[in-house]
C-alpha cells in the first residue's frame, strides 16, 4: 500500500496544494491543516529516517538554504527572552524546512500538470466569488469598493499583500490559454473575474504584479505567437492602465502631497499625531530598526524579541502610530538581521539569490512570482505569517515544477 501511494504522490501533492490554495483565503485552520498534511506525507514517504530526508533535502540548493534558514529561527530560540513567541515564529517557518524539498523530488506528468492548471483557476477564484456574493447579498448599503477591505481584510485578516500572489495564478494562466486559443470562453471568463478583483483591491502593489506579470508573459507568448498575441496584450495593457489609474489616482496623489523628505519634519508629524502615511511609517521604522540592528551584531536580538524591540523604540522616539498599532518590521530582509542576526538575513538573501538566478523568459508565471516576491519584501514581512510562508514554501516552488519541462 505505501508503495501505491508513492506512486500516487504527485497526484496527492497537487490535490493538498489545491485544498490549501482553495482555503488560502477563506480559512486559517484548512491552510495550517493542509500544510501540516503536506510535511507528514513527506516525512512517511522516507519512513522519518532523518538521514535519508535530510540528504533528500541537501540535493537541491535552494532547497538546503531554506533548511538552514529555518534551523536559524530555531537557534534563535535560544537567546530569546521571549521563548513562547519565539518558538511560535520558528514553528510558523516550518514548512519551509521540508515542502520544497518534497516538490523538487516529485514527477508531474502532462495529465497532473492540465489538472493543476484548472484546479488553481477554480481554487483561486472560487472562495472570493463566495465571500462577494455574501457581501452583495448583505445589502447593507456598502459599495463594492469595500468589498476587499470589509470581507477579506477586516473579515478574513489577509492583507492583499499575500492576496495578490494567487490572484495573478488565474490570470496569467488564462492568458496564456487565450493566446494559445484554448477553451477561449472559460478562460476569459477567468481573465476577466481576475483582473475585477485586482482592481477591487485599489493597491499600488498590486498593480506593480500585474504591470510585471503582463511583461513576463507577453515576452514569452510572443516568443511563441508573435502575430495573435499583440492584439491581446494591447486589449488587456490598455484596460488595465485605464482601470488602475482610476482605482488608484486618489491614493497615490493623497500619498504624494502628504509625504516629506526631511527625517525631522517626518518624526515631528509622527510625534504629533496619529498618522495614516504608510510610506512615513516604513521611512521611521527602517531607521529604528538598523539602529537596533547594529546595536546587536552579529546574532541579532533573538526569534521573538525583534517585535519587543521595536514596540520599545517606537515608545523612545514618540512613533504615535507604531505605539497603538505596534507595527511589525514591513521589510523581509531587515526583519531575518533584527532576528538572527548575520546568519539569518545572509541566509534569506542568499535564498532570493537563487530564486532570482532562475528566472527565465520560459517561466513566466514562476519568473513574475520572484521578481515581484524579491521586490514585496522590501515592503512587508511574509514570513511571520503563515499565508507568507505558504507562498515560499508551497506556491513558487508547485508553480516553478508547473513551467519545467513535462515529465512523461
Amino acid at each position: 500500500m505505501r508503495n501505491n501511494v508513492i506512486k500516487c504522490k504527485g497526484e496527492i501533492l497537487v490535490a493538498l496544494f489545491l485544498i490549501a490554495l482553495f482555503s488560502f483565503t477563506i480559512s486559517f485552520a484548512i491552510l495550517s491543516i493542509t500544510t501540516a498534511l503536506i510535511i507528514l506525507f513527506f516525512l512517511l514517504q522516507y519512513r522519518f529516517d532523518l538521514i535519508k530526508i535530510v540528504k533528500v533535502i541537501f540535493k537541491e540548493k535552494f532547497a538546503a538554504v531554506l533548511f538552514l534558514y529555518v534551523c536559524a529561527q530555531f537557534i534563535g530560540i535560544f537567546y530569546s527572552s521571549n521563548s513562547t513567541e519565539a518558538f511560535r515564529l520558528a514553528l510558523t517557518t516550518l514548512p519551509l524546512a521540508f515542502i520544497p524539498a518534497f516538490i523538487f523530488n516529485t514527477k508531474f506528468t502532462p495529465k497532473i500538470k492540465r489538472a493543476l492548471n484548472e484546479g488553481i483557476k477554480i481554487s483561486v477564484l472560487a472562495p472570493i466569488i463566495i465571500l462577494f456574493l455574501g457581501y452583495i447579498l448583505a445589502n447593507d448599503g456598502r459599495s463594492i469598493a469595500y468589498f476587499v477591505n470589509f470581507s477579506i481584510n477586516q473579515g478574513k485578516g489577509i492583507s492583499q499583500f499575500y492576496l495578490v500572489f494567487v490572484l495573478i495564478l488565474p490570470l496569467l494562466l488564462s492568458i496564456k490559454a487565450i493566446a494559445l486559443r484554448q477553451n477561449i470562453l472559460w478562460n476569459f471568463c477567468v481573465l476577466t473575474l481576475t483582473l475585477f478583483f485586482i482592481f477591487l483591491m485599489k493597491n499600488i502593489t498590486s498593480l506593480m504584479l500585474l504591470f510585471l506579470s503582463l511583461l513576463f508573459m507577453f515576452i514569452y507568448l510572443n516568443k511563441k505567437k508573435p502575430i495573435n498575441i499583440k492584439l491581446i496584450f494591447a486589449f488587456i495593457v490598455s484596460v488595465s492602465v485605464a482601470l488602475g489609474s482610476f482605482a488608484l489616482k486618489d491614493k497615490i496623489l493623497t500619498l504624494w502631497k502628504a509625504s516629506d523628505t526631511s527625517w525631522e519634519t517626518i518624526v515631528t508629524k509622527n510625534r504629533i499625531t496619529h498618522t495614516s502615511n504608510s510610506l512615513e511609517h516604513r521611512i521611521i521604522i527602517n531607521v529604528l530598526a538598523t539602529k537596533i540592528i547594529f546595536k546587536n551584531i552579529p546574532f541579532g536580538v533573538g526569534t521573538g524579541d525583534f517585535q519587543k524591540e521595536l514596540n520599545i523604540a517606537y515608545e523612545e522616539l514618540g512613533f504615535k502610530a507604531g505605539i497603538r498599532e505596534k507595527y511589525n518590521m514591513h521589510n523581509q530582509y531587515m526583519s531575518e538581521f533584527l532576528k538572527t542576526g548575520i546568519l539569518g538575513g545572509a541566509l534569506f538573501i542568499f535564498t532570493i539569490l537563487l530564486l532570482l538566478k532562475q528566472i527565465s523568459i520560459n517561466k513566466p508565471i514562476f519568473s513574475t512570482l520572484i521578481m515581484f516576491f524579491a521586490i514585496a519584501c522590501l515592503l512587508e514581512s511574509y514570513l511571520e505569517r503563515q499565508h507568507g510562508v505558504f507562498v515560499l514554501s508551497i506556491l513558487i516552488p508547485i508553480v516553478n515544477a508547473f513551467e519545467k519541462k513535462t515529465v512523461k
